[in-house]
């Protein structure tokens, strides 16, 4: 969502809403000029060269092996409708150290071995992988303090330099 809010993502279509997560990002219905369209129908409308996906942290609450599995099937359903589209699997965004050691369920090391997780299908699946961490995080690998006010999302400000990042990064 802060990408396509804040970030200039040009012509680029979004998905996304506020609690998309690997559960329901297929059945849900997102507002696009003024219409009410699903994932399959987005993906039925065009032919697209690049799908960037970044699914998984709203589920850290859950059974990793349920949430691999259904990122599985996500995945499986949008190279279905978009074969010839180069899939870019992304990295969740860690959170800062203070925030992760006061959650069992959301901590960076869940973060971690979801990252993992991900990376791993897209070894299986011929997809890139790619973890923009690397511009946020502290020296200890948490989300750096001075790039948030709730230890969770990047401020807007830096959205663009993620655009710029992502835009750079040559996949």
């Amino acid at each position: 969502m802060g990408l396509s809010e804040y970030g200039d993502l040009g012509k680029a279509s979004v998905f996304a809403n506020s609690g998309m997560s690997v559960f329901n990002v297929l059945t849900a219905r997102i507002s696009s000029g003024g219409d009410k369209v699903t994932l399959d129908e987005v993906l039925s409308s065009d032919h697209y060269q690049m799908i960037y996906l970044m699914l998984g942290i709203n589920e850290l609450g859950y059974d990793m092996s349920q949430t691999i599995k259904q990122y599985k099937e996500v995945l499986d359903k949008i190279k279905e409708k978009q074969p010839e589209a180069i899939m870019v699997l992304e990295a969740n965004l860690h959170i800062t150290s203070e925030k992760s050691e006061k959650s069992p369920v959301y901590s960076n090391n869940k973060i971690n071995r979801l990252n993992q997780e991900i990376q791993k299908i897209a070894d299986e699946n011929s997809c890139y992988y790619i973890d923009v961490n690397e511009i946020f995080d502290d020296e200890g690998g948490s989300l750096n303090q001075a790039y948030t006010t709730d230890g969770s999302h990047v401020l807007g400000k830096y959205y663009a330099q993620w655009v710029k990042w992502l835009k750079e990064e040559k996949v």
